[in-house]
């Protein structure tokens, strides 16, 4: 049977000596994470945390290493100092996908939903399963048919923080058709300012509340930029 085992990953942040004798924070961190894996096989890094120490932005990443016969290692990067921007960036990605490499190499480094581009429609690790056909209201096998993990991989969806989410076969080719190497994807709209995935998803905030009671809990958190920050937040990609 395989296992998903935790282990404790370490990853160095290489700080660039400025002209003016300090230091400063790499534009991009997360190549240097993604120097560290194998050259070879699928893995899927998604943003596990973000936080301000003093006036240091920081995130911290979770990584799933993906091997030949299916087994994945989850493991974690050290708190990673990031600049101002690249955090405003990301802002609306907790818990996202931000890159991803499949089994055939392909790199897909805009935000995605956790999961999609490797574990969601992989029958190595579960399967579609259709639970409801509302013959009234005439809805189709895709809005009735949901994706389930497999008994050897039940963990993931508590891993990826999906547990407890409905995802559709219409949600995922719409993700695969429309998104997938092309854009980012946060799911539908809940509300207003609310999306299924991601920082503004209700669902992280029920069953993740440690980074949002904190967040609220420091008048500082957003103050650092919202006064000169404009344009569009969110949905930045990483890699090469």
């Amino acid at each position: 049977m395989r296992k998903i085992s935790t282990i404790s990953f370490i990853t160095t942040i290489t700080l660039i000596l400025a002209s003016c004798g300090g230091t400063s924070i790499p534009p991009n961190p997360i190549n240097e994470l993604m120097e560290s894996l194998p050259k070879k096989g699928s893995y899927t890094i998604t943003l596990d945390d973000m936080d301000l120490k003093g006036d240091q932005y920081e995130h911290k990443y979770k990584i799933y290493q993906i091997e030949s016969d299916s087994t994945v290692t989850i493991s974690y990067s050290k708190r990673i100092k990031v600049s101002d921007d690249f955090f405003m960036l990301h802002e609306n990605d907790m818990g996202m996908e931000v890159v991803s490499r499949t089994d055939k190499g392909a790199i897909n480094s805009l935000i995605s939903p956790p999961g999609f581009t490797n574990f969601v429609g992989n029958k190595n690790f579960g399967e579609w399963k259709e639970f409801y056909l509302d013959t009234v209201n005439v809805v189709g096998y895709e809005d009735s048919t949901f994706w389930v993990f497999n008994e050897t991989n039940s963990t993931l969806a508590s891993e990826l923080g999906i547990q407890g989410l409905n995802i559709s076969l219409q949600e995922y080719r719409t993700f695969q058709e429309d998104y997938l190497f092309n854009r980012p994807f946060y799911g539908p709209k809940t509300a207003t300012d609310s999306t299924k995935y991601g920082t503004r998803s209700p669902h992280r905030v029920r069953y993740y509340p440690f980074f949002y009671s904190r967040r609220a809990s420091n008048r500082n958190f957003y103050k650092r930029y919202s006064s000169s920050s404009t344009g569009s937040r969110g949905g930045g990609g990483f890699g090469k």
